[in-house]
């Protein structure tokens, strides 16, 4: 566990460590408290999966020479990987959104069963652009990169309206219900959260980073139309005000007659 996890880190991946781990590895007390951070790593990585279906670690135990192979394929090949899925004591399973903790490919809008995204995965947009989030300067996932990563996100198959992510201010939006469990790309807790996506940049994001990434500005506009630097605020003449893009269902009109102002 600890070499695996050193091996992971070498290699610059992003370690998600999966809520409650220790809970579900039924030998878990008998890892020596310096090892038991690699553990869940390895084990959150799907690096390691146990010696049996309870997930038994097996401190003790030496690998033979196969499952010492199959430990450095998974550490090279992503797609090899074993996601958690071990039964809690109580009968209860892992949550969908931790299963996969290697780099996922999104399919921007399309509504499917996965984890919130993180630094590393890959979204596909309508015209096939592929784009790889990063963190931005705020240390916010694909901060400035023109997508809406967790767009589409449902908790189960059969989730609930409440429980598919919506774009807040698009016609039909409406809060995201979700749990504590439930993190978005920068760690944070989504739970009765809204999703916003500015139809001027096509960038996604949820209400609390929204408010990180770009605050209102407090020099007043030039012009009747004028975006901030950013493109996430419209300056309105009549009213003296600047009005919020992201969180505005803006129709094309408006905004071919903002491009117009600005230029675009």
């Amino acid at each position: 566990a600890l070499v695996s996890s050193k091996a992971l880190m070498m290699r610059g991946e992003t370690f998600f460590i999966t809520e409650d781990l220790h809970k579900k590895i039924p030998d878990y007390n008998q890892v020596g408290k310096e090892y038991t951070m690699y553990v869940e790593m390895a084990y959150s990585m799907g690096i390691l999966c146990g010696v049996d279906d309870k997930g038994t670690f097996a401190p003790l135990q030496t690998l033979t020479r196969a499952e010492a192979a199959t430990v450095l394929y998974r550490i090279i090949n992503t797609e090899s990987r074993n996601p958690v899925s071990l039964v809690n004591y109580d009968g209860g399973t892992v949550t969908p959104e931790t299963q996969t903790q290697g780099a996922i490919t999104i399919k921007e809008g399309q509504e499917s069963v996965r984890r919130f995204a993180k630094e590393g995965d890959i979204v596909i947009k309508a015209d096939g652009t592929q784009v790889v989030l990063k963190k931005g300067v705020h240390g916010i996932v694909g901060e400035g990169q023109g997508v809406a990563p967790d767009l589409g996100v449902k908790l189960s198959e059969n989730a609930m309206y409440s429980e598919v992510v919506r774009a807040k201010n698009s016609e039909g939006g409406m809060n995201f219900t979700g749990a504590t469990s439930y993190k978005d790309g920068s760690g944070t807790p989504v739970m009765n959260g809204s999703y916003y996506v500015n139809k001027l940049t096509g960038e996604g994001h949820w209400d609390g980073e929204w408010q990180v990434i770009s605050p209102k500005p407090t020099t007043k506009g030039s012009f009747d139309f004028q975006l901030s630097s950013d493109k996430n605020w419209i300056w309105n003449a009549d009213s003296g005000e600047w009005m919020c893009g992201y969180a505005n269902n803006i129709s094309d009109q408006v905004i071919q007659i903002i491009n117009q102002a600005n230029g675009l």
